[in-house]
């Protein structure tokens, strides 16, 4: 059963969600530098000082949604990688915003804008590895170890988050969303299929010695 939210709540929840439709309309219809905060509010008929209080900046519109997402993928992951399917979850989250970014030229265009602007750039990374910490510790806690203590956790995540993602921005800044899916899945298949946990090396067992008896002496 769901819980129905206050009707305050709603309402703040509407108006965020109004204030992340327009902006990302607005950027893909006119660009992001062109499109001003005051034009935004405007068409959500709220005023500047509204949305700076759902939102800092022009950029955190831009990144509205990953926080959502990112709690998201934190409890699926923890759901997954009790089952031993945190990359199964993983490849499918990857699958799933690649169809978006296809199939969605407001989404293309604001990850376009994105790729064009390099402190832009430099923010979204810094979320991307906010996804690389959340699935190296799903895979760390399948293999019965800490995060930080199993290298190849730490190392397939990054094969799996980072790699994708910069090889997606590249296809978008060039415009090349058609193949956007197929790249993203080729990849992520590549770096499983080649990306192994190395098997466990058996433990040595220490040989006892035994030392010769000293040779008694008869008097």
């Amino acid at each position: 059963m769901t819980t129905r939210l206050p009707l305050r709540a709603r309402k703040k929840a509407k108006v965020r969600e109004a204030l992340i439709a327009t902006s990302l309309r607005l950027f893909s219809r006119k660009g992001y530098t062109e499109t001003t905060l005051e034009e935004i509010c405007e068409q959500c008929h709220v005023t500047v000082q509204t949305l700076l209080r759902y939102f800092g900046s022009k950029d955190d519109l831009l990144f509205a949604n990953h926080p959502m997402l990112l709690e998201k993928v934190a409890k699926g992951l923890i759901r997954a990688s009790r089952r031993k399917s945190s990359t199964d979850y993983w490849i499918k989250f990857l699958h799933a915003g690649a169809m978006r970014v296809r199939q969605d030229r407001e989404i293309a265009q604001s990850y376009r804008i994105v790729a064009g602007a390099p402190a832009l750039l430099a923010r979204f990374f810094a979320i991307a590895r906010q996804y690389e910490l959340l699935l190296e510790e799903a895979l760390s806690h399948e293999a019965g170890k800490r995060p930080g203590e199993d290298l190849h956790a730490t190392l397939l995540a990054h094969l799996l988050v980072i790699v994708p993602i910069h090889e997606c921005l590249r296809l978008i800044a060039t415009g090349k969303t058609a193949g956007i899916v197929e790249r993203c899945d080729r990849v992520a298949q590549y770096a499983l299929e080649n990306f192994k946990r190395p098997p466990r090396k058996p433990r040595r067992t220490r040989r006892k010695v035994t030392r010769p008896r000293a040779a008694r002496v008869s008097r």
